[in-house]
Parts: structure tokens; C-alpha cells; sequence
């Protein structure tokens, strides 16, 4: 599951519009993850939350045009990859990794998505679907 900290957003957007500040709201995102966790609490089922940055991106470019799913899908795949610690699964093509200085310690997922994404923010989306 996604760990969102909404909390920030909602305070930035104290005084803007009513249906803004309703799609912020953080009600609903909390119902859902208590009884996400109370669910998981009955059935002994264990949840990992992890931080969503550049999953999409991820998703997007590895998985959509292979599988043939939304972007939304993609997503999710890249999210339950990352919270089963397969990280080797979301790397990208070698040849772009040589283009991406790393350093000891770096997060390197955010580092690598973050250069792949500024590369590829021209291509529609709509590309990487399946003919």
C-alpha cells in the first residue's frame, strides 16, 4: 500500500476551492487504511507501506506495453515489486544506468527514475499502450 502524507497538501490548500479541498481530504484515505490494517491485523496477512515516488514512472515504462495494462495497473505492479524488496526488477535498461552517475548511499531508485522521467517527459502516454 502506499504511504501518503496528505497532511501537507491539505495545510498548502487552506483557502482554495470547495471540490479542492474535498479531493485532499484525508477522511476517506484514512478510513480506508485503518480498516485495510484491521484486516490484515484479523487475518495475520502483513501490509507494507511504501513510499509511492516514481512507481508510475516506473510502471509506465517497464510493464505497460509488456503486460498491456493502464498505467494505473503498472503501478500497482511497480508498488508490490517495491514492497517485496524486488527492486532488481525495476531497474532500467542498462545502457541508461551508465548515463546516471550514482554515488555510495544514494537512493538510487528516486535518482534513476527521477533522470529517466525528465528524458522521457515529451512521450505520451498513449505510446506506451499496445497496438
Amino acid at each position: 500500500m502506499e504511504n501518503l502524507d496528505l497532511t501537507i497538501k491539505k495545510h498548502a490548500a487552506k483557502y482554495g476551492s470547495r471540490t479542492g479541498n474535498r479531493h485532499i481530504s484525508l477522511t476517506s484515505y484514512q478510513k480506508i487504511k485503518s480498516c485495510v490494517m484491521n484486516q490484515s491485523y484479523k487475518t495475520g496477512i502483513p501490509v507494507y507501506q511504501v513510499d509511492p515516488a516514481y512507481t508510475s514512472q516506473a510502471g509506465k515504462l517497464l510493464f505497460m506495453r509488456t503486460y498491456g495494462i493502464s498505467i494505473h495497473c503498472a503501478a500497482s505492479y511497480a508498488i508490490g515489486l517495491k514492497a517485496l524488496g524486488h527492486l532488481n526488477q525495476l531497474m532500467p535498461d542498462t545502457r541508461i544506468l551508465t548515463l546516471i552517475p550514482l554515488k555510495a548511499g544514494d537512493d538510487w531508485f528516486k535518482k534513476i527514475w527521477a533522470a529517466v522521467t525528465t528524458a522521457f517527459k515529451d512521450v505520451r502516454k498513449h505510446t506506451f499502450y499496445r497496438d
